[in-house]
């Protein structure tokens, strides 16, 4: 009982302050990341990140001023209980049955019931929600030292969402509608042993890697791993920051770097990092400061910025030629998508026992339309094939491994998201199921495929006191019932 812990809170648009990084963070007992959201994706992005693939709790704000529906709040307290496993919020004020001192216009006194729903739940089933193994077998990638190596600190940079966490975000949106569970990591922070749990990763945003980090990923990939990198991936070296003639990484992708092309004339809005929600053009250039570190709007969709290109079975995917486009030569990839000049789109390069694809755009997951904003969006509708991309290259590269999600979510639309856990050493499944849609709705028609063979002793449901109610699987498949906002199965193996 008589023990500490430390933890230390980072605003959302200022994370590199603390010296060091994220190889720091991850030394620290707690991380706190501050997002200013009641729940979102920006909320479980920063959680995910700053878990960096560990297993320990991350304590995320509840910033519950600006809420604005009890669904919402419900959502929120559920992610932190879930994702984080720690709460902390802005105000008491906000959450108490009587009116506060503080900024409540988004106040409901019938927040206190719902926390205590939650609270109550996780406190009589302790075990089920202690913090475990994620069941993850893709991660998502990001590279700190590429974005802070290009960053300029700005006066105020609370609650802006920068180029880092928005194009890796949306990688993580995408393989979540496509009910694929990931990890978040630091390449800065990687090594063999955390990659070798991955039969999949998207390496996002990273235009600096080290002489290291490009043989760690050569190996992992060799191994028998599946990468999937964007336009500009090493496209700077890491010791002048100068442009490369080539990608660093161009033997492994199988590609030939040429030029970089920006759709002249359109206008991209951005948010720059040294004013607080300050729209400003970004200018088509590579070396320009704020195209490395501004968050994109993506509020509309722009008809005339957008480029189509054609899978080689049918099927077509939308880019942001504004953004920047690669063009490459193919120097033993193929390519897996075209643009309709035909140059490459999409490539893939067999290498060792594994496969590396490339995006020539830029900022291939930036292809959608945002909705629903607290700070930062909670909704994305992405463009033409982006998710079905995204869903395609890591379910391929997930059985080329031999490896599978413990368990596969069936009847469930894209806004539900499903996180599943390790308990025992492997022989309990903790499955979290949560309806972003922020309604309210009642879900109907969801069941859940166990995979594999091993025998199964039990599957449950716990109640508020910490009864278990029995389900019984039809073989394999478990149907949930009605549900809203949050439920979760415990699957017990013999």
């Amino acid at each position: 009982r008589k023990a500490f812990d430390f933890t230390s809170s980072v605003s959302a648009g200022d994370q590199q302050s603390i010296i060091d990084g994220q190889k720091a963070m991850i030394k620290i007992g707690i991380p706190g990341p501050e997002h200013y959201q009641a729940s979102g994706l920006g909320n479980v992005w920063l959680i995910e990140k700053y878990r960096n693939g560990e297993t320990i709790p991350v304590m995320t704000e509840f910033y519950s001023m600006y809420s604005h529906s009890l669904p919402h709040d419900l959502l929120g307290y559920w992610e932190n209980a879930i994702h984080g496993k720690c709460f902390f919020t802005f105000d008491v004020s906000h959450l108490v049955p009587f009116f506060g001192h503080f900024l409540t216009w988004g106040w409901d006194k019938s927040r206190w019931g719902l926390l205590r729903e939650v609270y109550g739940h996780v406190r009589a089933n302790r075990d089920l929600y202690a913090v475990s193994l994620s069941a993850a077998k893709v991660a998502v990638l990001v590279s700190e030292r590429s974005f802070s190596s290009f960053r300029r600190q700005g006066w105020w940079q609370a609650s802006q969402f920068e180029s880092l966490d928005q194009r890796g975000c949306a990688v993580f949106a995408a393989l979540m509608q496509s009910h694929i569970q990931s990890d978040v990591m630091d390449i800065c922070t990687a090594d063999a042993e955390k990659l070798s749990k991955y039969a999949v990763i998207f390496l996002s945003d990273a235009k600096v890697l080290t002489d290291d980090e490009q043989a760690m990923l050569s190996d992992w990939v060799r191994a028998g791993g599946t990468l999937v990198c964007d336009g500009a991936t090493g496209l700077f070296d890491a010791k002048n920051l100068a442009q490369n003639a080539n990608l660093s990484v161009a033997g492994l992708l199988g590609v030939k770097y040429a030029k970089t092309d920006f759709l002249e004339g359109r206008k991209v809005w951005v948010l720059r990092p040294d004013r607080y929600r300050r729209a400003n053009q970004m200018q088509p250039s590579l070396d320009n400061f704020w195209n490395f570190q501004c968050g994109v709007y993506r509020d509309f969709r722009d008809e005339e910025a957008i480029t189509k290109a054609k899978c080689a079975g049918g099927g077509a995917i939308e880019y942001d030629a504004a953004l920047g486009i690669s063009r490459v030569e193919l120097a033993g990839a193929k390519a897996v998508q075209t643009f309709e000049d035909g140059s490459p789109a999409l490539t893939v390069n067999e290498f060792g026992k594994g496969r590396a694809y490339f995006f020539a755009a830029h900022a291939p997951s930036l292809g959608y339309v945002a909705s629903k904003y607290e700070s930062n969006p909670n909704r994305l509708d992405f463009w033409l094939g982006v998710r079905e991309t995204y869903e395609k290259i890591a379910r391929e590269g997930l059985a080329r491994a031999g490896k599978s999600q413990p368990v596969e979510v069936v009847g469930a639309p894209l806004d539900m998201e499903m996180i599943v856990y390790e308990q025992n050493c492997g022989n309990r499944l903790v499955v979290h199921l949560l309806d972003r849609s922020e309604t309210g709705r009642t879900l109907e028609g969801v069941s859940l495929k166990i995979d594999g063979q091993r025998p199964i002793k039990a599957v449950y449901r716990p109640g508020m006191a910490g009864e278990r109610v029995s389900l019984a699987p039809n073989g394999r498949t478990v149907s949930l019932g009605k549900f809203s906002v949050y439920d979760m199965v415990a699957v017990e193996f013999e």
